[in-house]
This record gives structure tokens, sequence and C-alpha cells, in this order.
């Protein structure tokens, strides 16, 4: 954790060129920041107003407070703040255990469409998803980068580190009601079908794993990865296949078999449905 309060804004010149380039117009990081909590003894609080940037915070620990849209929060540890560029919000150090935060705030043609990627649910401000060093480091890595300068190269970094802030958190996000701040459940379901590839596993076999009935499993599976249980296994076992196909001599035969499909035939159908090319024209092609 660091012990010095840090604070860094690119000048509104430098971000009018910017906005303007190819690379960065999608999305930038106007400023950003971490303060201390322990550095002082009786907390502090800032008042913002409707403008044009949106703001990321991540309490890494302590406790603070956050007002936005006429909603009150009380932030902890592990707990990410967002407020679209609209909202108008305050927020501030519990006095008693006052927060350590990074935060940043940005804009960009994008910004709406990263920002909604993750936080779509109106009137939603606050995301738990318990301590995570890497979001703390990718907050860092922005910070010490900006103050580097303003020259494209690290402004560029400064906006991908950001992007990263985004996926990393989709990736975190648990479906609701299963936060526990450890890894996510269906992380470890993914990790599951990964150690089964060999099989053919069900959806009652899946969704059992996942403690859910068929139906609600794959309604909130499909909404998270965007397939079905079954398709998105499917997908993992081609997936495996083709890397197999380009590292290995093995017969298609073999891999068909090794991944659970005795048929052979049926299993180059199913790996030119989901690749665009047969398996023997996949390995000439990138072997």
């Amino acid at each position: 954790m660091w012990e010095k309060t840090r604070y860094l804004r690119i000048p509104k010149e430098i971000i009018d060129k910017s906005i303007e380039s190819k690379l960065l117009h999608e999305i930038i990081v106007v400023s950003a920041g971490f303060r201390c909590g322990f550095n002082t003894s009786i907390g502090y609080d800032v008042q913002r107003y409707p403008g044009e940037e949106y703001l990321v915070k991540y309490c890494a620990s302590g406790y603070g407070w956050l007002e936005a849209e006429g909603l009150e929060y009380r932030i902890g540890p592990g707990d990410i703040v967002i407020c679209r560029d609209s909202a108008s919000h305050g927020y501030g150090a519990d006095p008693g255990n006052p927060w350590s935060v990074y935060w940043a705030y940005f804009k960009g043609k994008s910004a709406s469409d990263y920002f909604n990627s993750v936080f779509s649910p109106k009137g939603r401000h606050v995301v738990r998803i318990g301590y995570d060093s890497f979001l703390e480091q990718y907050f860092r890595n922005i910070i010490l980068t900006m103050e580097k300068g303003y020259a494209p190269n690290y402004m560029l970094h400064v906006s991908n580190l950001l992007k990263a802030i985004f996926s990393h958190t989709i990736i975190m996000l648990e479906p609701p009601g299963r936060n526990s701040g450890k890894e996510s459940e269906f992380e470890e379901l993914i990790r599951y079908m990964l150690e089964n590839l060999h099989k053919t596993l069900t959806l009652n076999q899946i969704a059992k794993k996942a403690g859910m009935s068929k139906d609600h499993f794959t309604k909130v599976f499909s909404k998270r990865y965007g397939y079905t249980p079954v398709d998105y296994f499917i997908r993992m076992k081609m997936q495996k296949a083709c890397e197999l196909l380009v590292t290995t001599g093995h017969t298609i035969y073999q891999i068909a078999g090794g991944l659970g499909y005795n048929d052979c035939y049926y299993f180059s159908r199913l790996f030119k449905k989901k690749t665009g090319i047969s398996p023997g024209q996949f390995r000439r092609k990138y072997s």
C-alpha cells in the first residue's frame, strides 16, 4: 500500500488534442490518483457535479461513503464506486477508519460503452468484488505512467490499463447474490470444464456442479458468457482441438477420441461448424 497521496490531471489542451487521435479517441483517462486514508484522522469529502467525465474509484482498504443521484452508500474494502458522466456525486472517508482509494476520471467516444459493459444496470453505483491485487496494480500503473508526462505512448498505455480494469472487473463479477470476495464460482466451473474436456458432459451434470436448476443455470450462464453451457463446453473442446492440431502429431482420430468423441466423422463435422474449416484444413493452414 502506498503511503503518499497522488493526484494527476491531464491539461485540457492535451486532452482536446489526444481525443482526436485514432488511437486515443475511444477512451482517455483525464485524471487519476490515490489517497491514503491513514494520512488523516478525520477523513475528507469531495463534491462533484454533472459533467462530461465518468468516474471509477476502487477502495483498497478502510471505509468511506458515496452520495450519487439521491442515493447513499457505505463503501468498504474491495468496492468499486462508479458514476456516470451526468451524475452528481460526492464522496468522503470514514472519520474513524478512513479509506485508501484509487480513482480515474475518463471520457471518450466509447466511454459509455466501456462503462455500460460492466455497470449497465440503471442506478447502480457500487460493485463489490472483494480485494483484488490485480485491480490495485492496474490503478497504480496508471498513476505511475501518468507521472511520466503526456507523451502519446504513455497516454495510450494508460488508456489500455483502464480498459484492463473494465475487462478484469467483468471476469471478477459474480452472479447476483453470489459475491464472496473469493474466486468466482463460475470461474471454478470453467476450470471444471477444462479439466473434463475428455468427457461428454451433459447440461444436467454441469448445472448440478453449479448447484442450479437446468433452466436457471442456462439463463445465468448464457447472460454471463454469451453462449449456452453446452455450446460453450463444445467450443472449449474445439479450441483444444485447434491447439493439438498445430502442436502435436496426433491423428485427427486420436484428437477426437481424446476429447470424448468416438465418432471421428461427427467430430470433424462439428469442428468445421464451429471454426469454418475442417480439422485437416486447419492443420495445413496453421502448422
